[in-house]
């Protein structure tokens, strides 16, 4: 579903549904990181946290999304960018997309 909103929105989406080594964020270089807090037996707090205390990736922007009550406090625990609530409006990722890439 977020592929999709993405799309629409008119970026380039690359689509995980494990966790990225760090190594392949960085040659991807994304201007954007959408990251849910669950990632298959992972969690994306923990991933949110490496990028962020990884110097050559700490400025790309990191959302946070999560069905969690609590994912907003994951999300700051984690220096994440923002978060965002599951179950969101679509038009929240359009807006998303529109603050931190244009």
């Amino acid at each position: 579903m977020l592929g999709y909103i993405a799309a629409t929105s008119n970026v380039e989406v690359v689509l995980r549904s494990d966790v990225i080594p760090l190594e392949e964020i960085k040659q991807i270089n994304p201007d954007l990181i959408i990251l849910d807090h669950w990632i298959g037996t992972s969690k994306g707090g923990d991933l949110c946290l490496e990028i962020k205390q990884t110097p050559a990736m700490a400025g790309i922007p990191v959302v946070m999304l999560s069905a969690l009550n609590e994912i907003g406090q994951i999300a700051q625990d984690s220096c994440a960018d923002g978060s965002l609530a599951k179950p969101f409006d679509i038009t929240e990722i359009g807006d998303i997309i529109e603050t931190y890439i244009g």
